[in-house]
């Protein structure tokens, strides 16, 4: 399974929160002037001590302390499709993951046929789903971008934020397209050798109503 995108995401938010609270700060320690050693600091009781209380700070921080419970991964898997037009489904997998306070699940479908293929995955931000923006910065922006090589723009689909990008390499299109459905699920399409038309297709067989549905899940 393809987890880059959502391990780049907990990484970078961990990494944000750790270095923020000044953890893992050997050389602000030896600056602090010595007239202050053993004089507490009354921000210290606020400050993480390890990278555990860093990611349980985190989540608590970005689910308001009463983050959702990711849905069921099986749930978000029923609502990849079985196949697409001429392209078979070679695999279909799930997980739930979580550490400290912070929890997520996903489904993801990889489909086959001549020599182009589509993976489409669903990713429930559960206790980050306030910072699902972090991860996806195209969110905060308004992007209309072209060249020679390909393209990438903000857009609207069923009236949800999204994303499209291609890129040619010779006669080779590779197709990315992001759905953020309810705050919470973000639906990504990416294709390789494929058409536009082909990923377009991908993109509007997941169900986003029934998607849209889950958003109070667990809350």
């Amino acid at each position: 399974m393809k987890n880059r995108r959502l391990l780049c995401i907990l990484l970078a938010l961990l990494l944000t929160a750790w270095t923020g609270c000044g953890g893992g700060g050997e050389q602000d320690q030896e600056a602090a002037p010595q007239e202050n050693a053993g004089t507490p600091d009354p921000g210290d009781a606020d400050t993480p001590q390890s990278m555990g209380e860093a990611m349980e700070q985190l989540g608590k921080a970005f689910g308001g302390g009463e983050g959702a419970e990711p849905v069921d991964f099986r749930k978000l898997k029923d609502l990849l499709p079985e196949d697409l037009p001429g392209m078979k489904r070679t695999n279909a997998e799930g997980q739930k993951s979580g550490a400290m306070g912070i929890k997520v699940s996903q489904a993801e479908a990889t489909y086959e046929g001549d020599d182009g293929r589509i993976t489409i995955t669903i990713v429930d931000m559960g206790t980050l789903k306030g910072a699902a923006m972090l991860g996806y910065a195209w969110l905060m922006a308004d992007i209309d971008r072209e060249s020679d090589t390909g393209y990438e723009r903000t857009t609207k689909y069923k009236g949800y934020p999204a994303f499209e990008k291609m890129e040619r390499y010779g006669d080779e299109e590779n197709y990315e397209m992001q759905v953020v459905v309810g705050e919470r699920f973000i639906v990504s399409i990416d294709g390789d050798n494929v058409s536009k038309k082909q990923a377009e297709t991908a993109r509007d067989r997941v169900d986003y109503g029934k998607l849209d549905g889950m958003k109070n899940e667990g809350t």
